[in-house]
This record gives structure tokens, sequence and C-alpha cells, in this order.
């Protein structure tokens, strides 16, 4: 779940910022072209609801490293743009999913947006032979 919601993460940056920024989600030690995006999941609660159905919390920061020269005007234009477009996301398999306890913070030249995105999950059990129908003949 987890990776598919990295992905509707990517999706999004993809739609409302275009093909001209990079997204990463593994750490890049040299040589990473910007603008770009880094998505980084930073925590993952799950507690149990009742039989076969979990909440999961998964928590993410997403990283924006700028390109331009007024790296404060486009930080600030890039954290709105995320703000406005990133409430919910679309995930294979599952749907919409909607964020939650959205914050921001510049550290070093870098956007450090904070999205935790919650979901409900449930067991899948294997499917099992249902009963067949049985006659009976009685004497």
């Amino acid at each position: 779940m987890e990776n598919d919601i990295v992905r509707g993460i990517a999706t999004l940056i993809k739609n409302e910022f275009g093909d001209g920024f990079n997204i990463y989600n593994e750490k890049v030690k040299q040589g990473f072209n910007t603008p770009c995006f880094f998505i980084e999941s930073i925590g993952f609660k799950y507690s149990k609801l009742s039989l076969g159905r979990y909440n999961a919390k998964y928590d993410f920061d997403i990283h924006y490293f700028s390109s331009e020269n007024s790296v404060n005007d486009d930080i600030r234009n890039t954290q709105i743009k995320m703000l406005s477009c990133s409430e919910k996301i679309e995930v294979d398999n599952y749907g919409l999913i909607f964020g939650k306890n959205i914050s921001s913070s510049v550290q070093d030249e870098v956007l450090h947006f904070l999205i935790s995105y919650d979901t409900q999950l449930m067991d899948v059990e294997d499917e099992i032979d249902k009963m067949q129908q049985i006659k009976v003949e009685v004497d």
C-alpha cells in the first residue's frame, strides 16, 4: 500500500507541475538534477479496528529542491500549489485517499511538505471452497 501511495503522490506532482521536474523516492547521494521532488516515507502507524479491519496512517515528507535564482519565491509558489493539490490522491487498486495534518517548513533552501494519508485496510482471506449441494435420499 505504501508504494501505491508513493506512486499516487508522484503522479499528483507530475500532473500539477509537469514533466520539467525529476521525482525521486530513493536518496541520491550525488548528481540529482534540480528542480526536483524527493518523496520520503517518515512514518507508519497501524492499529486494529475489528475483525479483519485495520487503520493505517502513512506519513510523508515531500522535499522540493529549487533551481531558480529567486529560491524563496519559487518555494512559496510550490508550497501554495502543493497545498491546493495534495488534499486527495488517486491510489491504484484503492481509489481516492485524503491527506491530513498538512504542514510545511523551509530548511536550507529546501521545502519540506509534510502530509499524512489515513486509510482503512482489510485482511484478504484465501477463497474457501463453498459447500456444494448434497442430495439425500431417505427410505
